[in-house]
């Protein structure tokens, strides 16, 4: 064989190889973990007397209730948040000692306003007027280098960073997700059984001089809309892998698939049936219906809709009401007293 040949193998499968790899990277890049809820190993106890105390699942007293309260942050682990009083607190292990006493300033990381969830990888610590991270075993995840680290909205297991009036996003193993360019990050809230919110994306802000525009990156953190939009909503209930993101500019709705516009932005307002899998818009007090692939099913001129599963039930100019399927086809001949609305008009 040939010298140039065997140079020209080589090469070939050089560039096969990188190929390889550049794929795996992007494929573990690109998967999603399935949502595994905690197991829960550890209760809060209460005394007659009003007091807090730890018990494990097989009823075993870990932690006597003498204390005025008491937080386990995360179910799985012998992690206890004692209270003494109101100000003072402590965290004990399972067998009562006191952990975590070479570092200022733990806490948990609470991730929801209404319930007392917690991150369940990391507490916060301080040092120095900076916020660092540290795992429940005690180990540094972040050095003490941020102004803030909160629990992000809407995003259990990610935490919101702030440096310099700046905030970005940490994944649950320190490492940044989101650099720290944005003026505001929140999660979408999308939320499924099997996949918890890791499906969940980021509607991020930017303040300029006339106030806050907003773009959006799916839960990969990857670019899906600019932030030229005064508002962004993400469409929480529909059966499909795809993101619908129900936009506004200068006061004017519309909706995009993805990365892709399926509705002009020309409606006062926009509402997804996700009973009937439509799109319900308003214009000058008249309404419409557009399918999810943004195709137009009923033209906006009607003054009045109810909705049922697959029929729309539409009152037009002179108040005569018509009904038609889920296609924009007329039902004819089909005897009916009423159609009952699956969504409150507005």
């Amino acid at each position: 064989m040939k010298k140039g040949t065997k140079i020209a193998i080589a090469v070939v499968i050089i560039v096969a190889i990188v190929a390889v790899v550049i794929f795996v990277v992007n494929k573990n890049k690109h998967q999603l973990e399935t949502y595994i809820k905690p197991e829960y190993n550890y209760f809060a106890m209460y005394s007659t007397e009003g007091k807090v105390g730890v018990v494990d699942k097989t009823g075993k007293v870990l932690i006597k209730p003498e204390y005025l309260d008491v937080f386990i942050p995360n179910p799985s682990k012998p992690v206890f948040v004692c209270y003494t009083n109101s100000d003072s607190y402590k965290f004990l292990n399972g067998k009562g000692e006191e952990l975590y006493k070479e570092y200022e300033g733990v806490t948990a990381l609470q991730t929801s306003e209404l319930n007392l969830d917690f991150e369940k990888n990391v507490l916060r610590f301080r040092k120095d007027d900076k916020y660092g991270l540290i795992d429940y075993d005690g180990n540094i995840v972040v050095s003490a280098s941020y102004d803030e680290l909160t629990s992000l909205k809407n995003r259990p297991g990610e935490i919101l960073a702030k440096k310099s009036d700046k905030v970005g996003v940490l994944d649950a193993h320190g490492q940044i997700k989101i650099e720290l360019t944005y003026d505001s990050i929140i999660g979408d809230e999308y939320f499924t059984e099997e996949y918890g919110y890791t499906k969940a994306g980021y509607i991020v802000g930017t303040k300029g001089e006339n106030g806050f525009t907003y773009g959006y990156l799916n839960n990969f953190a990857e670019k899906v809309l600019d932030g030229n939009f005064e508002s962004i909503s993400r469409v929480l209930k529909y059966d499909d892998d795809n993101v619908y993101l129900i936009v506004m500019t200068n006061g004017k709705k519309g909706v995009y698939k993805n990365s892709k516009k399926i509705i002009d932005q020309n409606y006062q307002n926009i509402n997804y049936a996700d009973s009937s899998k439509i799109f319900v818009v308003k214009r000058n007090s008249n309404y419409g219906i557009f399918n999810t692939s943004g195709k137009e099913i009923l033209p906006v001129k009607y003054k009045a809709y109810n909705l049922a599963g697959d029929y729309i039930s539409v009152e037009n100019v002179n108040g005569q009401k018509e009904l038609y399927d889920v296609n924009g086809n007329k039902v004819s001949n089909l005897n009916y007293k009423s159609v009952q609305a699956s969504r409150k008009q507005e």
